[in-house]
């Protein structure tokens, strides 16, 4: 009966698919801000009409299903984050419904490459095979590249399109290559095999074929997060995508290939069966890319004078203590790990939601330059308030949530007796704050004699009704962080770990 549910639920995306390309065809010689709003409400009302079938599923879903040969999965960790991910994507078309008014560019084709990317993550998540796994990535990607370039009169967009497709395109390639050596060694790509043959062989000396297989997906997966060495292509990518574009590389594709990640890598990450010599030495390749990472990060941040290229090097280093939170192998690692980057997407998307929103103001120059951001808060009170809050919350000064994140990594790293990394990331995390610091600088303590407006004139109701509920939840998961921790604890762990155990137990 279940697979019959779950076709159901792929059946109807791509049937909302192919309402908006029909749409799309239909108004193609329209090109205006009408027909423009009017499909952009279609695919919000089929989204929200999805979320309600993902709920539906969730409270029928009892156990875990597998089919089509182990390929597929379904599981309620991976209902929740296809409810997560939808739920970011309601927010980020409700965000664009009033972005293009005042940035004079329409594109249908943007509405259909953003649900075919969604699509992609939602097929990630399903995976259960590394072939299946790079098939959804590359869907996943390949709408990537056109998003990035979806400016086709914009040289900038055209190139940071470019970069990220020559890039992507060698990432790719060597997460092919390693799923080739995976597949030759053992003779299956399926990850519940992987699992089985890995634990029971309990190897004391290094499979060197399995080496270099699960050597080169890392590489390919460390590039799709933009984690230092392979973090080349995200300040150029950040930069030269409109900033709705931005908002959809920094949250949304994160949060499945950090999924896969987490699901790939287990036999590293688990603390209770430990593969001599195997997993200790991806554990130490976890630790250099988190140090270079925080490093690269931190540093490169605080000479950006854009604002984008600041965020992308701010991804680079919260990136960089989520690896670090895995590297002591323990459950108090892995959710911290968890807890962090939740916090860091829920943080992010109220930053970026403001920041679509002062674009309207006509003397802001669209706010490219760090510089453009003075008198904000003459500009609007309230939304510099709430963008300050999101800030430090990124910066994980205290009492702000985003503390917590990095408290947790920290206590993870203590209870290990990493004592250098801890200092090291303390370092570092005092020089976040600098150039966080120096933004809000910008925002509050200069002025240049801008007279003060009424703080909700220029935002619409959907604007401030969106923005006030992402706020909300930030400041509801700061007095009860309860749920959130039981949510992580009983679920995601238990899904991500424990189940692999299960598997190898029954065998």
């Amino acid at each position: 009966m279940f697979p019959l549910y779950f076709l159901c639920l792929e059946f109807y995306y791509i049937g909302l698919l192919i309402v908006i390309i029909f749409l799309s065809l239909i108004n193609s010689n329209k090109r205006n801000i009408k027909a423009f709003r009017f499909i952009l409400k279609i695919t919000i009302l089929g989204l929200v009409i999805l979320l309600f079938i993902l709920l539906y599923l969730l409270n029928i879903l009892d156990v875990d299903y597998y089919f089509c040969n182990s390929t597929f999965k379904q599981t309620k960790l991976i209902l929740y984050l296809k409810i997560f991910v939808c739920l970011i994507s309601l927010c980020i078309f409700i965000s664009m419904l009033d972005y293009y008014n005042y940035e004079n560019y329409l594109s249908f084709e943007l509405i259909i490459i953003m649900l075919f990317s969604i699509e992609g993550m939602f097929l990630l998540f399903s995976a259960n095979d590394f072939f299946f796994m790079y098939l959804a990535i590359e869907l996943q990607s390949l709408s990537l590249y056109i998003l990035a370039s979806i400016k086709k009169y914009s040289n900038v967009s055209i190139e940071a399109g470019l970069k990220y497709f020559v890039y992507g395109s060698f990432a790719s390639g060597l997460l092919l290559y390693g799923i080739s050596l995976i597949y030759g060694y053992i003779g299956s790509t399926n990850f519940n095999q992987i699992y089985i043959y890995l634990w029971v062989g309990s190897f004391y000396e290094i499979p060197l074929g399995i080496f270099f297989g699960y050597s080169l997906i890392l590489a390919g997966l460390l590039f799709k997060m933009g984690i230092a060495p392979f973090h080349y292509w995200v300040a150029d990518v950040y930069e030269g995508s409109s900033t709705i574009i931005t908002y959809f590389f920094s949250v949304l594709p994160k949060i499945s290939i950090i999924y896969i990640f987490y699901i790939s890598f287990s036999f590293a990450l688990l603390p209770m069966k430990e593969i001599p010599n195997f997993s200790n030495i991806f554990i130490f390749i976890f630790i250099c890319c988190a140090i270079i990472s925080i490093f690269i990060g931190s540093v490169g941040a605080l000479y950006q004078t854009k604002i984008k290229r600041l965020l992308a090097y701010s991804a680079i280093a919260n990136l960089g203590y989520i690896l670090l939170s895995l590297c002591s192998v323990s459950s108090l690692g892995i959710f911290a790990s968890i807890y962090y980057f939740l916090i860091y997407i829920l943080t992010l998307i109220q930053v970026f939601s403001i920041l679509i929103v002062l674009r309207r103001y006509p003397y802001l120059n669209k706010l490219k330059n760090l510089v453009e951001f003075v008198s904000i808060s003459h500009a609007n009170f309230l939304l510099s308030c709430l963008l300050v809050f999101g800030l430090l919350s990124l910066a994980g000064i205290p009492p702000f949530v985003g503390f917590f994140g990095k408290f947790f990594v920290f206590l993870a790293l203590i209870e290990k007796g990493n004592l250098i990394l801890v200092l090291y990331a303390l370092l570092f995390s005092v020089l976040t704050c600098v150039y966080y610091i120096r933004l809000i600088r910008f925002i509050w303590f200069v002025d240049r004699g801008i007279q003060p407006i009424f703080s909700l004139l220029f935002l619409t109701q959907k604007q401030a009704l969106l923005i006030s509920l992402i706020s909300i939840i930030n400041i509801f998961l700061f007095f009860f962080q309860g749920p959130l921790i039981l949510l992580i604890q009983e679920l995601v762990l238990d899904s991500i770990f424990l189940n692999n155990l299960t598997i190898i137990w029954f065998y």
